[in-house]
């Protein structure tokens, strides 16, 4: 555990929507989801907004072949051996079933807000290792939109999930 973050919850929300005085550690929101929380907290305008918390990511991955592994990936990058292992990784996830409770509550936020979605939704990235000082991968994860049932949902979440190891 890192000095400064309280330990989470076993109850808390995976699914996690960004509002005013919602005090939710960066990290746990990815770079996007961090900048969107920022701008709500000072009165812009944005979209009614949910996150996947990255506990949610790891217990997700964690189900995966150790080859799949983020930083396993990132250590082959520089080898002939990474088209393979991207496209194995890509595969994983989106044959992986989700954890229950991740997929319960990508259902439950469907069915509480497509309502006020006449569009449906849509689904982006907000890794944390997406943007920063050594890395930039802006552009290399997919977005889905217009996402109008709750099975496309919790597809089109492990596509974007998988097109990040692309």
């Amino acid at each position: 555990m890192a000095l400064g973050r309280e330990r989470k919850k076993e109850n808390d929300a995976w699914v996690i929507r960004l509002a005013p005085a919602h005090h939710t550690n960066p990290h746990d929101l990815g770079g996007k989801g961090a900048r969107l929380q920022w701008l709500i907290e000072r009165g812009f305008h944005v979209p009614p907004t949910w996150v996947i918390s990255t506990e949610a990511f790891a217990r997700a991955l964690s189900k995966l072949p150790p080859a799949c592994e983020p930083r396993s990936l990132l250590r082959a990058a520089s080898t002939r051996a990474i088209y393979a292992r991207s496209a194995e990784a890509q595969h994983e996830i989106m044959q992986a079933r989700l954890p229950e409770r991740l997929e319960s509550e990508l259902r439950d936020l469907y069915r509480a807000h497509i309502a006020e979605a006449p569009w449906g939704f849509a689904v982006r990235s907000s890794a944390t290792a997406e943007d920063g000082a050594i890395v930039s991968m802006a552009g290399l994860a997919e977005s889905v939109l217009g996402v109008n049932d709750a099975s496309s949902l919790v597809e089109s979440m492990k596509f974007v999930w998988a097109s990040f190891f692309s």
